[in-house]
């Protein structure tokens, strides 16, 4: 299952890598996630509160009704003047596959949700 998102994910780090964004002002980064898991068959939503700062706070389900449930964070806010220094960039690529992976593995008794 990883090998065949292997390119999109690596597409995903470089993408965030390169544009790095600071935190609660994540929009392009949530844009792009938001769109990976839309097509893997995640129900996704931005802005998971009323509060103006947590406005790319971003959650995605699979299997939403799902008896159990197993979740993964995934990071991708940047550092000011060191960008993705500290790796979010991969941590949100790694929690990304394991999400999607986890969601097309799992008995049908499980859901998946993504938070970030």
């Amino acid at each position: 299952i990883i090998d065949s998102m292997a390119e999109e994910l690596r597409d995903i780090s470089l993408y965030l890598h390169d544009n790095p964004e600071l935190g609660l002002n994540e929009h392009k980064a949530v844009k792009i996630i938001y769109q990976f898991l839309e097509n893997h068959n995640f129900t996704s939503q931005v802005g998971l509160t009323d509060c103006p700062e947590l406005q790319t706070a971003l959650r995605g389900d699979h299997n939403h009704d799902a008896r159990h449930k197993i979740a993964f964070l995934g990071e991708y806010d940047a550092l000011p003047e060191l960008g993705h220094g500290c790796g979010h960039n991969l941590i949100a690529m790694m929690s990304l596959g394991a999400a999607v992976a986890f969601s097309q593995s799992a008995p049908e008794s499980w859901g998946t949700t993504f938070f970030g």
